[in-house]
């Protein structure tokens, strides 16, 4: 499957961690079931004597009744204890593996109330042990169990040392009504849901006629799988689409300090007659819908301890989504980009949006934006992938590792992570407001300048250079070290592109007005960590996994505590994406940016995208602090200077010479000259 048609309509249920659960509950029971003592018995004598007692008062005591009945026929009894011994536990495996295949959408709500129905027996096994009638000293009940010698039942030598007394309440009966519940829930009609009816009544002969169990333990049955399916409805509403994610979550909490959390892609659309109206991108996305899920789809929150979920939204307002503003120019653009990034997107809608920016002489650009929460950086791209012609497909990630691995390497991160340490110092006090500013620089003058090493460690060295360039007051306040988070993308093959796959690791960068060559060299030598997957593979891990571990008040607490000011100054991220010149609405697309959100109390964030032979870089800055126009300018010159006294690539003896220097064009003008 490629990234760009994956999809994220069903949950992703991780069977391993099913299988987890399931044995830990098996533990659990085994650890009760190991409990044997004299006292025990005793008390689950009177317990037994006792519940004996209530049903003749209350003349529910059909039990000896039943027993009588089915005692003489030894046809009959043979298969009742048979019936005992096998059909709940393969009614509720057949009914859990259903819902993961045909069903997985209320899989976690089934599964949470098996996991309750069965927990809660267990532990009242444990506190309130109870004989079974046919155990009870002095009854006058037929075993049948010890009679038959079942294979598998209690009567046989598999089961020898097991304890018996767990009559209260009949897990039996409670397993086997919870099939028909989640049978209920699935819709399921039809002689399925019929068998299961029948299930449940045979089960309630048997477990009585056997001697099993009395009346009141399939009532206190019934009861508790009636109690466990409220709880599994209150965790898993029925008008869940899917709980959010813990890593896309992570930036609805980040939002709650005041910075609002967008992501998008800045277009600039070649100048030609005809470009595309207002009505023809509301058709193109309307087109693409079944493709994109999160467009149709908003979030919610069912309370302060709940985790928020993705539900279907009401029709689209498309008069909000996909919406025209005139801009007077370049600059319009760049503070039009900046003034929308900055607002935040009301929860009672799908949290997207494109705006058609037209300036007077018919130029126009759009600009689509999305929540955090809906994708990263990457994601973003694919989906809007799904917009444009014709449709490519952007490279998936190589063969994966194999489980093992990917334990080791985290366990290293998390070793690594530990040691890295050092907060840097505060660029300054943050005013709230938001600026824009773009790049444009030919992918040949970025690869002769990087001479053959990594284009991100170039980026790296051109931003660090053009912020101590413009402003050389931050390079004292900030120590002559600025410490930024690059993120790595940890996107696996067949990955969906909803959702966020990446993990953030920190670099420090040298702050000065020192050549772009001299930081280039200093760069790479600190950047080691971006070429090895453990640091990535852990704060992934975390990000993932652990949180999901913690209530939804402390994951907030820690989402708005470790990202932002407090541990990196800004955000540079550079991402890959096509390269071939695309369409949207058949106009031809000139120059693409990244557009980032800043991380609360970080100043900068810088973006890059390769397309079609130019890296666009999109900046975000706080104006206060950073200057947007003069940073991105200070880039370009310094990559015109690098271009123009290039240094030989390293490389093997009788590799042909680098090229001559290109002076890096305008994004614009790249495009055209190579159409």
């Amino acid at each position: 499957m490629s990234l760009v048609d994956a999809r994220a309509a069903k949950p992703r249920i991780v069977l391993w961690e099913q299988i987890v659960l399931g044995l830990v509950l098996f533990g659990y029971y085994l650890v009760v079931d190991s409990f044997h003592s004299a006292a025990r018995r005793a008390a689950a004598d009177a317990h037994g004597k006792a519940i004996f007692d209530l049903e003749r008062s209350l003349h529910l005591d059909i039990e000896k009744t039943l027993n009588d009945w089915l005692s003489p026929h030894v046809v009959l009894r043979t298969i009742a204890n048979y019936e005992y011994a096998y059909t709940y536990i393969l009614s509720a495996i057949a009914a859990l593996i259903f819902l993961l295949w045909r069903h997985p959408e209320i899989y976690r709500r089934a599964r949470t109330s098996f996991v309750l129905v069965t927990g809660i027996g267990v532990t009242c096994f444990w506190l309130f042990p109870t004989t079974p009638p046919r155990m009870l000293p002095g009854n006058t009940f037929f075993d049948t169990v010890t009679h038959g010698h079942t294979f598998g039942s209690w009567g046989s030598f598999m089961v020898a040392g097991a304890n018996e007394l767990a009559a209260m309440p009949s897990l039996h009966m409670g397993w086997a009504l919870w099939v028909s519940v989640v049978l209920a829930w699935a819709g399921v009609r039809g002689w399925l849901q019929v068998l299961s009816a029948v299930h449940v009544l045979v089960t309630l002969f048997v477990i009585l006629s056997t001697a099993n169990h009395y009346l009141l333990d399939a009532v206190a049955a019934f009861v508790l799988v009636a109690a466990a399916d409220r709880v599994a409805l209150w965790i898993h509403p029925p008008w869940e689409g899917a709980i959010v994610p813990a890593p896309d979550a992570f930036f609805l909490h980040v939002e709650e300090t005041g910075e609002p959390q967008i992501v998008g892609g800045l277009v600039i659309y070649e100048y030609a007659e005809g470009e595309p109206s207002l009505e023809a991108i509301r058709r193109v996305v309307a087109g693409e819908l079944e493709r994109l899920p999160r467009f149709t789809q908003r979030i919610v929150q069912p309370g302060r301890w709940r985790r928020p979920r993705w539900v279907p939204a009401p029709p689209l307002d498309w008069s909000w989504h996909v919406f025209s503003r005139q801009v007077a120019d370049r600059a319009g653009i760049n503070a039009a980009v900046a003034e929308l990034a900055a607002e935040r997107f009301p929860r009672d809608r799908p949290l997207w949006r494109i705006a058609l920016l037209e300036q007077p002489d018919g130029h126009r650009a759009f600009v689509i934006l999305m929540h955090h929460a809906i994708a990263d950086g990457i994601g973003t791209v694919i989906q809007a992938l799904n917009l444009l012609r014709p449709r490519v497909e952007l490279p998936t990630p190589p063969r994966q590792p194999t489980a093992l691995q990917t334990g080791l390497a985290t366990a290293v991160g998390f070793a690594q992570l530990a040691t890295d340490g050092g907060n840097p110092k505060p660029l300054g006090q943050p005013s709230g407001r938001r600026a824009f500013a773009t790049a444009g620089l030919p992918m040949s003058a970025v690869k002769q300048a990087a001479a053959g090493r990594r284009v991100t460690d170039l980026v790296l060295a051109l931003t660090a250079g053009a912020v101590a360039d413009v402003h050389p007051e931050l390079i004292e306040r900030a120590g002559g070290r600025l410490r930024v988070a690059v993120p790595l993308m940890v996107r696996a093959p067949g990955d969906a592109a909803e959702g966020n796959a990446t993990a953030a690791v920190m670099v420090d960068l040298p702050l000065r007005a020192a050549p772009t060559e001299e930081l280039y060299d200093e760069i790479a030598t600190r950047t080691a960590r971006l070429r090895t997957p453990t640091r990535a593979l852990a704060s992934r891990w975390v990000m993932a996994h652990l949180l999901r571990c913690f209530p939804e008040p402390m994951v907030g607490w820690f989402a708005r505590t470790v990202y932002g000011g407090r541990f990196f100054n800004g955000i540079v991220s550079n991402m890959p994406g096509p390269t071939q010149q695309l369409t949207m609405a058949d106009v031809v697309m000139a120059e693409v940016y990244p557009v980032l959100p800043l991380a609360p109390g970080a100043p900068f964030v810088l973006g890059a995208l390769s397309w079609n032979g130019v890296l666009g870089v999109g900046l975000a800055t706080d104006p206060a602090l950073v200057d947007a126009d003069r940073v991105s300018a200070a880039i370009v010159a310094r990559l015109d200077a690098v271009a123009l006294s290039p240094r030989p690539a390293p490389a093997a003896s009788g590799t042909a010479p680098a090229a001559s220097p290109v002076r890096p064009r305008t994004a614009t003008e790249a495009a055209r000259a190579d159409s």
